[in-house]
């Protein structure tokens, strides 16, 4: 057989965080010259939609399957998560043939593995890089009704249909400013729009031929809009000459005009694309950490005068520069996004940065570590926590921000590095909201200064871990409020999220009132009973084991506590 192709399709369907993934295996035979099977196929229920992602020439897919952010974003809006791998000899590829062109067999492909896992009607969203934008672009001029949205990021050829603008869906055509298939991007996007097509053009700064997370990130919320607005898809126009939108009349031709859907999608696309650094200032300080050897700040003041506290933002972030970006896009949808509105809301600075791992152990907590590992890992955040204090001290003498008081955020990994900072320097935090940290440190008497709101899942890795920290800070008197979400596995969680905010405002009412602040958790209206998922009045309180009680101090955090 002349041509060879290969293709390896694995897929997650999601349909509920909590739910169990079931294993399955697809395999076809050759047809007619091109050749390919599906491995890996993990289905959860019903999906709502698809998102198939392609990677570059020949490679593998089911590496997408283990990124967190795309499998947060499928989890989140119930998509099946599929990784495309295609293989064709690159021969036939520099000839624009192989799986490169969905019209010579490699799009039927995919179909008919979809219609096996039973996803043939879903509709489709699609991301390719490099290699796979080439399959996606093709795709879509090949299958337009299949598709609801689409991104191809760095392609070197394209090829284009003349179908009209009303058949292709919206997508995004991209590349890196510094990539030398900017020149055929552009002019694919240019000819594509002169058709009148939705397409959205952008150019990545000082990118080269490489894959890019802040890039990622403003897809995803570019899909997430469209999956949102539906058919009540908005409609803006950039003038791509300045990057502003186009209001009313103007002499911009068609072809330098790019389609977003919405205003939101338009500030993300100027955050990323314009310069707007000016907001976010950047402070790195060294440690005497060998596992974290710098630890960079990333700080941005209120927009309306100066600020009356800090929200501190541990992030699951492995780059500085992509802390810093999502600090500038204040637009986001996700938890990031709204815990931001809700500092300027409060006229709060945020800091945030991103977690490392290796500073502590993920499986255990404090009370189950070897003594060795224990003085190892006490040391070395040790003296993460040192230099933490100096950076944020640093920043208030600079900018006049409070000298503690600070409110504190992490999920996941970064929820075990806020803890343990929040351990370690307690005399500057007023309140911490950890989710999921699966491990826990040894709550120290200081800390029953700062309110703590510990949630996390029932069917989370770490739950009888999250009960044995909960258990020890009520003996060492800390103001705690608890809640372990019946079904939720290691994920996200808008209730909880909802909860961690009560307790911030609750913080930030009380601010100036400690004996207050300590009554309302001594002798509380309400509690909340963390086995059986109840709440009972105070007056009630034996109907509650003692040691399955958690504080509800305000009527907004009962309502908060109880949401599911």
């Amino acid at each position: 057989m002349r041509i060879l192709t290969i293709l390896l399709l694995s897929f997650v369907v999601v349909r509920q965080a909590q739910s169990a993934a079931r294993l399955l295996h697809f395999e076809h035979a050759p047809d007619r010259e091109i050749s390919y099977k599906a491995i890996d196929c993990r289905l959860e229920g019903i999906a709502k939609g698809v998102l198939i992602l392609v990677p570059g020439c020949n490679g593998d897919g089911r590496d997408f399957l283990s990124e967190e952010r795309w499998v947060e974003f499928a989890t989140r809006n119930r998509l099946a998560l599929v990784g495309v791998s295609f293989k064709s000899p690159t021969d036939l590829l520099k000839d624009r043939k192989g799986y490169y062109d969905a019209s010579r067999g490699s799009g039927r492909a995919l179909l008919s593995l979809l219609e096996k896992a039973g996803l043939s009607g879903r509709p489709l969203l699609m991301f390719g890089f490099s290699g796979g934008a080439h399959f996606v672009s093709s795709f879509v001029e090949e299958y337009p009704e299949r598709v609801i949205a689409w991104c191809a990021h760095s392609a070197a050829w394209w090829g284009m249909s003349r179908r009209g603008a009303t058949t292709i869906p919206p997508g995004i055509v991209a590349c890196g400013g510094d990539d030398m298939r900017l020149g055929a991007s552009l002019s694919y996007f240019k000819d594509g729009r002169s058709m009148g097509r939705r397409l959205s053009w952008v150019e990545i700064p000082s990118a080269g031929h490489i894959r890019n997370t802040l890039f990622e990130d403003f897809t995803r919320e570019y899909f997430k809009e469209i999956l949102v607005m539906g058919k009540k898809i908005g409609q803006v126009w950039i003038d791509l000459g300045c990057g502003e939108m186009i209001k009313g009349k103007s002499v911009c031709a068609e072809s330098n005009r790019s389609w977003m859907p919405s205003q939101r999608i338009y500030h993300l696309w100027r955050q990323l694309v314009v310069s707007n650094a000016d907001r976010v200032v950047v402070h790195r300080v060294q440690t005497h950490s060998s596992i974290q050897r710098q630890l960079t700040l990333c700080f941005r003041m209120p927009e309306r005068g100066d600020a009356k506290g800090v929200l501190c933002v541990c992030l699951l972030a492995n780059k500085p520069e992509d802390v810093r970006w999502r600090l500038q896009c204040s637009a986001h949808r996700d938890e990031f996004g709204r815990l931001v509105a809700f500092a300027e809301t409060n006229q709060l600075a945020v800091v945030a940065w991103g977690s490392t791992s290796g500073l502590w152990n993920p499986r255990v907590n404090w009370n189950a570590l070897e003594r060795e590992e224990e003085k190892t890992l006490d040391k070395e955040f040790d003296h993460v926590a040192e230099a933490w204090e100096r950076a944020i001290g640093h920043l208030s003498r600079k900018y006049g921000l409070p000298r503690g008081g600070y409110l504190l955020w992490g999920y996941s990994g970064a929820a075990q590095y806020a803890q343990r900072l929040a351990l370690r320097k307690p005399r500057l935090f007023r309140a911490i909201h950890i989710h999921i940290a699966s491990s826990y440190d040894l709550p120290v008497p200081e800390g029953q200064k700062i309110l703590w709101c510990v949630t996390t899942g029932e069917n989370e890795n770490g739950y009888e871990r999250s009960l044995d920290f909960f258990a020890e800070a009520r003996r060492s008197g800390y103001p705690i409020v608890y809640k372990a979400y019946p079904g939720l596995g290691h994920v996200g969680c808008r209730e909880a999220e909802l909860l961690g905010i009560e307790c911030f405002r609750l913080a930030l009412r009380w601010a100036d009132n400690d004996n207050g602040w300590r009554m309302l958790f001594e002798a509380p209206s309400f509690w909340g009973d963390v086995v059986n998922q109840t709440v009972w009045k105070h007056d009630e309180i034996n109907m509650i084991p003692e040691s399955f009680r958690t504080a509800l101090p305000s009527e907004s955090i009962v309502q908060a506590w109880r949401r599911m």
